[in-house]
């Protein structure tokens, strides 16, 4: 994953499990040693706002780092999508911005950032 940048889709009432793999930039292209980081991903319905809908932690195990394979897997049960605060958009979508930030040793990384289509049941 060389791209800082990337879209994701929610389903409400659906389990949310979603791997990316972080490669280290350069010609070889492998996987980041993630052993000991830690991580948070914020979903808020501004870059700005103060509250989050929802967080995500490898403390509160939501996110689960891969070691030395560079995975770094989101994992939201199907019962905490449900009911999500997500604003409307101009288009009436419901839409969320995120940022993932890794912490590996005296290093902070803000790995990803995007929106996140939160995608309502009937």
């Amino acid at each position: 994953m060389q791209d800082d940048s990337y879209n994701i889709e929610m389903k409400e009432g659906e389990t949310f499990n979603h791997i990316f793999t972080w490669l280290q930039d350069g010609v070889d292209s492998s996987p980041v040693d993630l052993t000991g980081g830690t991580a948070i991903m914020k979903i808020k319905n501004s870059k700005g706002a103060a509250d989050s809908i929802i967080e995500l932690s490898t403390a509160s195990l939501s996110i689960i780092l891969g070691d030395t394979t560079g995975t770094i897997q989101l994992l939201v049960p199907a019962a905490a999508t449900v009911d999500l605060e997500f604003e409307p958009n101009a288009d009436g979508c419901l839409v969320g911005y995120y940022d993932l930030v890794i912490i590996l040793g005296s290093n902070t990384v803000r790995l990803l950032e995007g929106l996140v289509y939160y995608n309502k049941q009937v």
